[in-house]
């Protein structure tokens, strides 16, 4: 029996320009989606809650990234968001999509692990030969390098979780998606997903809670969505 749960928590701009969306059929698939939108105006933050609704109910249909790719169309190019859709077959099957900084993390019960790899300049810098020191990449993390205005088939990434036995959904791992207001603002994911495991609302709510400000004050909208077995 698959459970979901998510929160949102505006950060200290006008609007929160998050989405999320889960949805499970009548089959016990599931599906998720957080999308991430930057900017601060009501326009971005309902096309947020739209795209979030659209890519989770056309995943259902045909896949995440025809939902990624729909969800691009409803943005367009005056907009620039992040996104990550995953879809959990009854079986506990995984498969996420993801365009940009919108991260899923895998829980087993002991350790988290990061599924996804962020698309910025930070994280190309990391990975284009060693050269930049950490910190330099550090300051580019907020850079999209990707976002749902570049989505294609080509730069949508993807990755399965189907076949090895620690890597099913089964009872007492999560599935988490978040917007980078909670993974970049100082959450310890780690600490409070092994705390509140067995409450996946308790969770969702305790992350985003926990987002902290950066030094000049500015803290980002935080989004949580935890998807349970």
């Amino acid at each position: 029996m698959i459970t979901t749960a998510n929160a949102t928590r505006r950060g200290t701009r006008d609007h929160n320009c998050d989405g999320a969306h889960t949805w499970t059929t009548a089959d016990g698939t599931t599906h998720a989606t957080v999308i991430d939108g930057t900017g601060d105006s009501r326009e971005l933050a309902h096309l947020a809650d739209v795209a979030a609704v659209a890519v989770s109910r056309i995943a259902d249909r045909r896949s995440g990234l025809a939902g990624l790719l729909t969800a691009a169309d409803l943005l367009g190019d005056d907009h620039t968001a992040a996104a990550v859709t995953a879809t959990v077959s009854s079986d506990g099957g995984v498969q996420v999509c993801w365009i940009g900084d919108c991260r899923a993390w895998w829980w087993d019960g002991s350790a988290l692990r990061q599924l996804t790899t962020d698309h910025t300049m930070g994280q190309l810098l990391r990975v284009s030969g060693g050269y930049a020191a950490e910190q330099v990449a550090a300051s580019q993390d907020h850079w999209l390098r990707l976002s749902l205005a570049e989505a294609t088939p080509v730069t949508v990434a993807e990755v399965r979780a189907l076949d090895a036995d620690d890597t099913l959904l089964t009872e007492g791992h999560l599935l988490l998606l978040t917007s980078d207001g909670v993974h970049q603002g100082g959450v310890p994911l780690a600490a409070l997903t092994r705390l509140h495991a067995k409450d996946p609302q308790r969770l969702a709510d305790v992350l985003v809670a926990a987002a902290q400000a950066r030094d000049d004050g500015y803290r980002d909208d935080a989004t949580v969505v935890v998807i349970a077995a």
